[in-house]
């Protein structure tokens, strides 16, 4: 029995969110959704995540600064910026 991992994508890019997602559907993965920093709070509330993919543009607070409010005032949040 294998058990599936529960993935957030976390940007504001509908478009992205679709590639994003599109690609992660290969893996034996639950994609969940947010567009913003309160979904991404919310969802970690109700869902669990085992893994957490975020735009560090989100709107709102930035997906740094959210990255830090999950993680705690010590946090180190890696980038992996990249253009297309």
């Amino acid at each position: 029995m294998s058990t599936k991992l529960r993935i957030l994508l976390a940007d504001d890019s509908m478009f992205f969110r679709a590639i994003e997602s599109n690609f992660l559907q290969k893996a034996p993965a639950e994609i969940l959704e947010a567009r913003n920093c309160s979904e991404v709070h919310s969802i970690i509330r109700s869902q669990r995540p085992d893994l957490i993919y975020m735009s560090f543009t989100l709107p709102e607070e930035g997906g740094d600064k959210c990255c830090s409010e999950i993680k705690g005032p010590r946090a180190e949040c890696h980038s992996n910026r990249h253009g297309l």
